[in-house]
């Protein structure tokens, strides 16, 4: 990449004239001033960000951590390591269970079914995120891929879409909030490379593709209500449908609501700025059926998935966790926001963390620059569209603090549906609307409209802020048992006394490159890189199962107490009875469960881990925290067979007098597992 990168900037520096006037025809041809003008350095940015997704998914790479499974189950774990980087063990939910369950899809023995998945049943797989043949699928492109790539470059396809629509969106979302392609450049790439983005890079909530549809939905449906041309009418129109399809399925409710209320706060912005615009006449008919008729066909489509996905959504929205789960607002420390300032010394590697964190994921953040930039807003160049963004912006900002921070009644929790998303899942919108704020504050003040300090000027002002913020930050630093050490501490106020200064004096050359290049150098490996899926294709228990079809066909149980060695032999294509759940098997778990004492037990999404009992005890479920039941049942109990599991596997050699009741696939272990067939 980093040769094709120089070859191309070889080539374009001796043709940059042309190049300038292909960029500006481009422009030209697809900007609208009534709604965004479209320079040629905006049409630099889409075309950079295809380019590498084109090249990156071309060469095969990916961010997973799945080569964590290496050391246990390849038979060279040194063939398996990351090109670059390292994988990242707390990343447990993408490579202990997502990734696994996406290449389940791929290697079992009807690839991409869809009514029954390794996340649960009754088409459970429409609400996790995983690729399916349902009509859904054509709404969610990041899933293509695995329909006519090689499963390698297939789920390269699905990883760099992450980018893709994570970049396309923010900065089309600031492009119409500035007006100006360098300032939206700048704060998508803060925000993209801010610690908390990339810590949480790999949920399987889609977090990534989740604000970047977002973002493009707003800017779609902004245009439909005053745009004019016909052609950019249907895009847009086609750009809601599949992004509001594609957001919707993304289906995790906590990260979802404060992304819809942002985009209400944003509505009530957009009606109100461009008022006369929205309600003329002119155009009327045809943005009319556009909007609608986009919204319309989103309504059917969803329609269309509830009928195929309501058992599972009804099962899941009865559970114990989460679907009856209450989050209160007021749980988020102030303490831990102002934190976020540390980050270039937070990693997984660094223990004990601060009392108030869970793990390095609840530790990362943004930089939190919003607040000074609402003491820019004394002077502007007069934009009211753009004030009125910036204040707007601000209120939701400030709602979203209190209820991050501060005690709220339940009662205001459950009007708005808050009470399921919490304070924790809330901080990545908080995280955008912060980088909105600094990036309109700066597009509303030009250089013709700041002040020119003289040095001395400057010296001041950065001894007067570094004054401020290091007792402040000494104060955080106690409360967090001395994280920091003084020289640590020291650099931390420093560093934040450079950024809010250069972002007073408006200067956003400084600022982009104190903000970004620190954060790519240290964050911009949390994923690393990393090509194929060597790990699972190598493995010896890969060649077994993809050469025998019968193991593919039947159920599994998988006795280990392991959460990873489930995912890793689900990935390789066989169906397990266990695993992890997203939606609970009730009809199968509640053959063990006769009386139903255990019903709330097992009526949640959990790792359902399995247990040998080789003693007298029944069958039973035993819970060990944080979200993990533990399933005791012998592997002779003849109920497992009328659930329809025909085979187990086990990390550990049963006992003689059981393995001679149980019928050998192999005589010997195959990737740390000895494999029987159940009587």
């Amino acid at each position: 990449m980093t040769a094709a990168g120089a070859a191309v900037y070889a080539a374009a520096r001796s043709r940059a004239t042309r190049v300038r006037l292909v960029l500006d025809r481009i422009a030209g041809a697809i900007s609208d001033p009534d709604f965004v003008p479209i320079d040629r350095w905006a049409v630099a940015w889409y075309a950079a960000i295809l380019i590498l997704f084109v090249l990156a998914v071309s060469a095969g790479l990916h961010g997973s951590s799945m080569s964590l499974h290496g050391p246990t189950t390849a038979r060279d774990p040194a063939t398996v390591r990351p090109i670059l980087g390292t994988a990242k063990p707390i990343r447990s939910d993408e490579w202990a269970y997502h990734t696994p369950a996406i290449l389940q899809q791929l290697y079992r023995s009807t690839p991409l079914h869809g009514e029954v998945s390794a996340l649960g049943p009754d088409y459970t797989s429409l609400i996790s995120n995983i690729p399916v043949y349902h009509f859904t699928t054509i709404f969610r492109p990041q899933f293509w891929g695995f329909f006519v790539l090689p499963p390698a470059y297939a789920f390269s396809f699905y990883w760099q879409f992450k980018a893709l629509l994570l970049s396309v969106g923010v900065f089309s979302l600031l492009l119409l909030l500035t007006r100006s392609s360098p300032i939206a450049a700048f704060g998508t790439l803060w925000y993209i490379l801010s610690p908390f983005v990339q810590w949480t890079y790999s949920w399987p909530s889609l977090l990534p593709e989740m604000v970047g549809l977002f973002c493009v939905v707003m800017c779609a449906v902004f245009y439909m209500s005053i745009g004019r041309r016909p052609a950019f009418l249907i895009v847009a129109a086609v750009a809601c449908v599949f992004g509001a399809v594609n957001f919707a399925l993304c289906a995790y409710i906590p990260h979802q609501i404060p992304l819809v209320w942002l985009g209400v706060f944003l509505c009530i912005w957009w009606v109100s700025a461009r008022w006369t615009a929205i309600f003329t006449r002119d155009g009327a008919l045809l943005r009319s059926a556009c909007l609608g008729g986009a919204w319309l066909v989103v309504g059917l489509v969803m329609f269309g998935f509830y009928r195929d996905a309501e058992p599972a959504l009804t099962t899941m929205a009865n559970t114990v966790y989460p679907g009856l789960r209450s989050l209160p607002s007021g749980t988020y420390h102030l303490t831990a926001l102002f934190s976020h300032f540390f980050s270039f010394w937070e990693s997984d590697g660094r223990y004990p963390l601060p009392h108030i964190f869970g793990n390095i994921c609840e530790c990362a953040g943004f930089f939190w620059l919003a607040p000074v930039s609402v003491f820019l807003m004394r002077r502007t160049n007069g934009d009211r569209t753009g004030t009125r963004a910036f204040w707007t912006l601000a209120a939701f900002g400030a709602l979203l603090f209190i209820w991050l921070t501060m005690p709220v009644p339940d009662s205001i929790g459950r009007a708005t549906f808050m009470n399921k998303s919490g304070a924790v899942r809330s901080l990545h919108v908080l995280g955008l609307v912060n980088v909105a704020l600094v990036a309109v504050a700066l597009s509303l003040r030009n250089s013709e409209g700041v002040e020119k300090r003289q040095p001395r000027q400057s010296v001041v002002l950065a001894v007067g802020v570094l004054v401020c913020v290091y007792p402040i930050f000494r104060l955080i630093n106690v409360s967090l048992a001395n994280f920091l050490g003084n020289g640590e501490l020291i650099v931390a106020a420093c560093y934040t006394t450079i950024l809010i200064v250069a972002l007073v004096e408006n200067r956003l050359a400084l600022l982009a490159t104190i903000l970004i290049l620190p954060q790519a150098a240290i964050f911009g490996h949390v994923n690393p890189v990393d090509r194929g899926l060597r790990v699972f294709e190598s493995a010896p228990l890969f060649r077994v199962v993809q050469g025998s079809p019968e193991l593919r066909r039947h159920r599994w149980i998988v006795y280990t107490g392991s959460v990873a060695a489930t995912g890793f032999f689900s990935a390789v294509g066989c169906e397990i009875v266990n695993g992890l759940k997203y939606v609970p098997d009730l009809e199968t778990l509640t053959v063990f469960d006769p009386t139903g004492a255990q019903h709330n037990l097992i009526n949640r999404s959990m790792w359902l881990l399995a247990e040998p009992e080789y003693g007298s005890r029944s069958a039973g479920f035993e819970p060990l925290p944080p979200n993990i039941v533990v399933w005791r049942v012998s592997p002779l109990d003849p109920a497992l067979r009328r659930i329809g599991v025909r085979y187990a596997a086990f990390t550990t050699r049963p006992p003689d007098d059981v393995a001679a009741s149980l019928r050998p696939i192999l005589s010997v272990p195959v990737s740390g597992f000895w494999l029987y067939e159940l009587p």
